[in-house]
């Protein structure tokens, strides 16, 4: 009739993880992917460099993996990281030839 006894029953044992562990995100102020890759998680997992549309850089651990995945995110090896093109905007070379 599904009753139990309190002595017959068996606790069955979960295994529960934390995505929302911080170790990761931490080394995304270390702000490169070599940082982060060198970097653990909580459980001892190598974290993952992300990137969302190339814009946006950080470090996730393997379970925050696949959620930003579902989202679009790019992780590990699939992240294509564009080269930066710096210019200063006050170069004097032009003024010193102006007055020259």
């Amino acid at each position: 009739y599904g009753a139990s006894c309190g002595d017959r029953v068996e606790d069955e044992e979960i295994e529960v993880a934390d995505p929302s562990d911080p170790s990761c995100m931490i080394a995304t102020f270390g702000g490169d992917a070599d940082s982060c890759q060198a970097t653990k998680d909580a459980e001892g997992n190598a974290c993952e460099w992300c990137s969302l549309q190339q814009k946006y850089n950080f470090c996730l651990n393997n379970d925050q993996v696949q959620m930003a995945e579902q989202m679009g995110v790019q992780c590990g090896e699939n992240v294509e990281e564009d080269e930066l093109e710096v210019s200063d905007p006050s170069d004097p070379t032009c003024l010193v030839a102006t007055l020259s």
